[in-house]
């Protein structure tokens, strides 16, 4: 009935591992399921102790798993769970599991800067579609027509010949021609306000602006705005510029006569629909790698755990020699277990092994295969 109460009885064993068993051992010790190692190297810096490069190199490979993860759940492709667990690699595994991530996650980011650069490409170009479609409504809801003599009559003038039409039957002149420029282009919504009063008050009233949403443009939450600015002279124009950059408004090249703005209208409808075909095929390479990835990314997962596990069990081994000596708790019962694996081990990597097992009183035993109702109890007398 005592033992209702008690843990199993544990003994406090030593192991002598040459260094060629010694991963293969802990290996098979963590696979069995039955040792608590003690840290016979505790008073030893964890950045000094011999295996710390190595378990340096798992932590890389576990920042570029989490990365995989990432990519992911970003997409949302589920991680194949194939519902078993892998065996530890081996040592000189671990150089193939690098090369494998370090191709995955170049390719992955080789892919992924590609289509950045794509998406910011097709975004500029939809950008200046919307900037040339709207320029030519603000014209005429301006009453504003561009000249179709402009250039001849400036003869390479980067101003813009303009005819103010009559607005009222009061305007008594028929036409009078004032040579505008005009700055074009696209600038975030919430802006707008300061936009517009910083150039009525920097120019002295001397601009005219027209700008109108546009939700096609939209970042996210972000909502953007197709402007245009007229004004008359190269100060204004420095001026315009700078209040433009420092509203981080994107401005466009906007052609002055109707007929270049509907050839460059053509060929940007033409490398939009080309862009559009590559991101496409770009977007397909992205997730079938993402999709080879995840069929894998479990086992991945577990490989490097129990690689970096057994690293830092064999970090709590002492060195005599070219061997190790290793303290650890195991269930008496479970002793005879334990041996054959160890000398399983000694057979399969032609070494001498010997495993010593004794019983000291003195030390804090652990618990082992503690009944659930009497978990709590053993833990505060522990």
């Amino acid at each position: 009935m005592g033992a209702l109460f008690r843990s199993e009885e544990m003994s406090l064993c030593q192991l002598y591992l040459q260094s060629e068993a010694a991963y293969t051992c802990v290996s098979e010790l963590g696979e069995l399921g039955l040792v608590q190692f003690r840290d016979l190297n505790a008073d030893v810096n964890s950045f000094q102790r011999k295996f710390v490069n190595e378990i340096q190199r798992c932590e890389e490979m576990e920042r570029q798993l989490r990365y995989f993860g990432r990519e992911l759940r970003k997409e949302g492709i589920p991680v194949y769970d194939p519902g078993s667990e892998p065996e530890a690699p081996a040592p000189r595994d671990m150089i193939d599991l690098e090369a494998t991530y370090e191709s995955h996650e170049g390719e992955l980011k080789a892919l992924g800067s590609s289509l950045d650069a794509l998406e910011s490409n097709y975004r500029g170009l939809k950008e200046l579609k919307c900037v040339l479609q709207h320029a030519e409504v603000f014209f005429l809801e301006s009453g504003l027509n561009i000249a179709s003599d402009a250039r001849e009559t400036l003869q390479g003038s980067q101003h813009v010949g303009i005819e103010l039409e009559p607005m009222s039957e009061d305007y008594r002149v028929a036409h009078q021609r004032i040579y505008l420029s005009f700055v074009a282009g696209v600038i975030e919504s919430a802006r707008v306000p300061g936009f517009t009063r910083l150039l009525w008050f920097a120019c002295k009233g001397n601009v005219f602006l027209r700008h109108v949403d546009i939700p096609e443009l939209s970042v996210g939450s972000v909502r953007r705005a197709v402007f245009i600015v007229y004004f008359q002279g190269d100060q204004l124009k420095e001026k315009v510029k700078k209040i433009c950059d420092g509203f981080k408004a994107t401005m466009y090249p906007c052609p002055e006569t109707r007929e270049e703005r509907s050839d460059l209208m053509v060929g940007l409808i033409r490398r939009i629909h080309e862009i559009d075909l590559v991101m496409e095929k770009s977007r397909e390479q992205w997730l079938r790698v993402l999709e080879s990835i995840a069929q894998n990314l479990h086992h991945w997962n577990i490989k490097v755990l129990k690689i970096k596990a057994i690293y830092h069990t064999m970090n709590m081994l002492s060195t005599e020699g070219t061997n190790y000596i290793a303290e650890c708790w195991m269930p008496v019962s479970d002793i005879g277990s334990v041996q054959l694996l160890m000398n399983r081990a000694t057979v399969s990597d032609m070494t001498n092994t010997h495993t010593l097992s004794y019983f000291n009183r003195n030390r804090s035993i652990p618990l082992w295969h503690v009944k659930a109702f009497v978990a709590v109890s053993c833990h505060c007398i522990q």
